[in-house]
């Protein structure tokens, strides 16, 4: 009952999230298919977006599809985060602020039989949101130039995992994701000028919409030398593969913008199928954990665990390009790369110890991370960099057994490039994410008399 409510209520959420309009204020993001930064929950952000390795009993991770069969057995597990930034833009001694919110990602992992997992999920792949106003004067009159574009693109996953090797010192696991890419983002370039409060002017719109198939790779090995260590070893991989896309565009004339009636189409609306190139990517991850284990003479103490997590990933983004009848090249991208590195101290590990030397704090799990990213963005012959700091507190939440989890994390980072003309963003980011396990059904419980 509780498994089909969740799944019940898991459908309605993504349909929800596909209508809705997932914003950001990156003014890179009018290049290529728009921003495609890390776009994580609360988890894996307060680990500095690492997610290769990273691989937790409690946690979805759909960016590593290995990781579906490492779940706690015999629950499913629903996921879902949300996040907020607040930027601030500077450029040639002018500054601005914008703010922007999102849906991070929704996702529902089943776990069954002993070796076996699949999973299903909803989660942002790039976006596009961005406002720039500019004007210039000739022959004594101002003329104004706005810039805006938003919009996104999805990613629908449905993906399965096996446990190859499954022995007390060794673990393998391999897994894949099956893709769904959908999704539109649209461009306004405007000129105008203003006379006795009327605008007049032109405007082209054009935009870019994708629905087509891809598929990525997964990989988790894990080596228990003892009890008190695991090292866990990650890898993915997705290849180059074109998406069906189209394109179109207009071009109006307006009199008067606020007076629709009165617009006049210089180019109609024109529509042109075709293709985009996603580039070929992969990333690999490390982590070790060490575990405090019970000592025969001390009962009373906690069983602390740290956790350091290190991971690199690259994206050859300057193989993107447009196969689309009448679309004009863009700007050229740059290969993408990232380091993170992250740790993380939980006190006491076991969540569901209800020993009343045990506060809840003791049970969380607080988490520190730094990453630089060079962006596939360029800007003048400089391409964008993307560096910032993170931290994370995990909040295990125990029902019946079940063991479920609130994430919260705050970020800071700094994103532009060096040239004299650059865009330099500060940012402060915030995201909350659920991890839910529904609790055993009572009709499986079984009840011994005495």
């Amino acid at each position: 009952m509780y498994s089909y409510k969740l799944l019940v209520a898991f459908l309605l959420s993504c349909f929800g999230i596909a209508q809705a309009q997932i914003s950001t204020t990156n003014p890179f993001s009018s290049q290529g298919v728009g921003d495609v930064s890390f776009f994580g929950d609360a988890y894996f952000q307060g680990m500095g977006g690492i997610t290769t390795a990273l691989v937790d009993s409690t946690q979805t991770n759909l960016y590593n599809p290995s990781s579906y069969a490492l779940l706690a057995k015999g629950l499913p597990l629903f996921s879902m985060g949300v996040s907020a930034q607040q930027s601030m833009y500077s450029q040639n001694g002018v500054n601005s602020n914008a703010r922007s919110a999102s849906i991070t990602h929704m996702a529902l992992a089943i776990p069954f039989a002993t070796r076996f997992g699949l999973a299903f999920g909803l989660k942002p792949f790039s976006r596009t949101g961005y406002e720039i106003n500019t004007h210039q004067v000739v022959n004594g009159d101002s003329i104004f130039y706005d810039y805006s574009g938003k919009g996104e693109l999805q990613e629908f996953n449905l993906g399965f995992s096996v446990v190859l090797i499954k022995k007390p010192g060794h673990t393998l696991s391999v897994g894949a994701n099956g893709k769904h890419y959908f999704g539109r983002m649209s461009n306004r370039r405007m000129a105008y000028q203003k006379s006795n409060q009327i605008v007049i002017g032109s405007f082209q719109d054009d935009y870019l919409s994708v629905s087509s198939q891809g598929y990525d790779l997964g990989l988790t090995y894990k080596w228990r030398p003892s009890e008190k260590s695991e090292l866990t070893v990650g890898g993915t991989f997705q290849p180059q593969y074109s998406l069906n896309a189209a394109k179109g565009f207009t071009r109006v004339y307006f009199g008067n913008l606020g007076n629709v009636a009165g617009y006049d189409t210089l180019v109609p609306y024109v529509r042109n199928e075709g293709s985009v190139v996603l580039p070929q990517r992969f990333n690999v991850g490390l982590t070790y954990e060490f575990k405090q284990v019970n000592d025969s003479i001390k009962k009373r103490n906690k069983l602390a665990s740290y956790l350091v997590s290190a991971e690199y990933g690259a994206a050859n983004w300057s193989s993107y390009s447009e196969s689309i009848p009448g679309s004009t090249p863009g700007e050229a991208l740059s290969d993408m790369t990232s380091l993170r590195v992250a740790f993380q101290y939980t006190p006491h590990r076991f969540a569901n110890d209800r020993s009343t030397y045990i506060k809840f704090y003791d049970r969380m799990s607080y988490r520190l991370s730094a990453y630089s990213v060079a962006l596939p963005y360029m800007q003048d012959n400089f391409q964008a960099q993307d560096v910032g700091i993170t931290f994370g507190i995990g909040l295990p939440v125990v029902l019946n057994r079940a063991v479920s989890s609130i994430n919260f994390s705050l970020n800071y980072g700094n994103r532009g490039t060096e040239a004299t003309n650059g865009i330099n963003e500060q940012y402060f980011g915030v995201g909350l994410g659920f991890n839910i396990a529904p609790s055993y059904d009572r009709w499986f419980r079984k009840y011994q008399l005495d």
